[in-house]
């Protein structure tokens, strides 16, 4: 086979197909279209195709004998069982819908859905006058097309989803390729319970806002002299981002989704086990009490993580007089080298709808590198620390599809080397921004934020001096929902 027909068939044909599929809207092998329904009719006006309005009823979803259905994902598969957020707002374009099982997909056959997002940016960097200062322009773009197959049969429901990823100049390191977000199988009973394996994101337990979203310059943050970041922000996040080299493990509880007078209970017990540059597994519990217009997350967990290859320690014995051998070598394997992560964070999150949203939240961890020293190992002073963060965002929307939002985020991080004085190694960051945030015509999300950001270090590996740099940004960005 040539190397243009199997572009043809392997890059350009997938395309083409899913291009079809949303630009002729659902297409069901087995059974006719129903008729339009109202609520669908309003769905559709009321909000872009990617998310349920509040307060519009669902669409129906067929019956499983109607057959596979291949379509654009429906509103009905954005549950809004409590209420997410404010209409356009941040919590309401979460993509972890605080818990609940998404995509809400009632039917046997394949969905589809995704978004794009457009940036251009720019930062100035003002660091002391002995370092380089920086400012400039980047322009950036990150596209994920989203397959979701699902079985049902009854409440069981069987379901896998691919994220496939676009990205152009991500100013986070990547390989000039597609890549993967989510990539996971599932199954259990709706509404209820259910196993998720693969790769995902677990249950956050912090909100950022209507800014420093990943992938941007503001969470990049003031980078140092030497380009490297401010230390991040901790809101027990160790095994919350979807992992690179490692699978998750979860079970969800789902308790009183459908009672009124009760809030919904949302419950993870997710465990993180495999191998990237260190084997490592872990465990994460984390619970959502969701009553729509109150929403309480909150968590912990801990990850051992350790080099994948033992020791080779040589053992001889010697006799003490002559120091001489007088026995056959042995060998001693031993894994000295490890890290143990562990913490606890928890958010209180509010929504007044239609008008207004907000949250606070905060997180302690604490990490202990073990050096491989000899078979013993000994402790690793600079990279053992202890971590606490705080933070809260604000959203507020005066007028329909217009949303404005604040924010900041605070983190203190300190090892366990001491200098001379007394003084243990020491970093901070501050991160603070403003958002205004538009919807054209139900579709087209415009967004525009300006960010400061401070981070500071001091009397790291020992030493007795004081560094700080200043980030200012702005960041307009246009986003497609589909």
């Amino acid at each position: 086979m040539s190397t243009s027909t199997s572009f043809v068939k392997w890059v350009i044909a997938p395309w083409v197909v899913i291009s079809a599929v949303l630009l002729a809207g659902p297409v069901r092998s087995l059974a006719a279209e129903p008729a339009e329904t109202s609520s669908d009719v309003a769905a559709t006006e009321a909000a872009p195709p990617d998310v349920h309005p509040p307060g519009v009823p669902a669409a129906p979803a067929p019956p499983s004998d109607q057959g596979f259905v291949v379509e654009r994902m429906p509103p009905s598969a954005y549950p809004e069982w409590r209420v997410r957020g404010i209409p356009g707002g941040s919590l309401w374009l979460d993509p972890s819908f605080h818990g609940m099982q998404w995509p809400y997909y009632l039917k046997t056959g394949i969905g589809i859905s995704g978004s794009l997002w457009v940036d251009n940016s720019y930062q100035r960097i003002n660091r002391e006058d002995r370092y380089i200062q920086t400012d400039y322009w980047v322009h950036q773009a990150r596209g994920v097309v989203r397959v979701t197959p699902t079985y049902n049969s009854g409440d069981f429901f069987v379901q896998v989803q691919a994220e496939l990823v676009a990205n152009n100049n991500q100013t986070l390191a990547r390989l000039d390729a597609p890549d993967t977000d989510d990539l996971w199988l599932r199954f259990g009973s709706w509404k209820s319970w259910d196993v998720q394996v693969g790769r995902f994101e677990a249950y956050p337990l912090h909100h950022f806002g209507m800014g420093l979203d990943l992938n941007t310059i503001e969470r990049q943050g003031a980078l140092d002299e030497n380009q490297k970041q401010p230390v991040d922000f901790y809101y027990g996040n160790t095994l919350y981002y979807r992992p690179s080299g490692v699978g998750n493990i979860a079970f969800h509880l789902h308790l009183f989704e459908g009672a009124k007078a009760l809030p919904a209970i949302r419950l993870e017990l997710l465990a993180q086990y495999g191998y990237d540059s260190f084997d490592r597994i872990g465990g994460r519990p984390a619970a959502v009490v969701d009553w729509g217009f109150l929403k309480l997350k909150f968590g912990g967990e801990y990850r051992l993580s350790r080099p994948r290859d033992t020791v080779v320690t040589t053992v001889t014995p010697v006799d003490p007089v002559t120091n001489l051998p007088i026995g056959d070598t042995t060998y001693v394997h031993s894994r000295p080298e490890k890290f143990v992560d562990r913490g606890v964070a928890a958010a209180v999150q509010l929504v007044i709808f239609p008008w207004v949203e907000a949250g606070v939240q905060g997180g302690y961890g604490l990490s202990d590198h073990t050096r491989q020293m000899g078979a013993m190992g000994s402790p690793d002073q600079d990279g053992s620390f202890t971590q606490w963060t705080v933070g809260g965002f604000l959203n507020v929307s005066p007028l329909p599809d217009l949303v404005v939002g604040f924010g900041a985020h605070f983190t203190d991080w300190t090892n366990l080397h001491k200098n001379m004085p007394g003084q243990f190694g020491h970093q901070t960051n501050l991160a603070s921004f403003g958002a205004v945030q538009f919807l054209v015509r139900k579709q087209l999300y415009v967004k525009l934020i300006g960010a400061y950001d401070q981070g500071m270090r001091e009397n790291l590996q020992g030493g007795e001096t004081r560094v700080a740099q200043t980030m200012f940004s702005g960041r307009l960005r246009l986003m497609y929902l589909f």
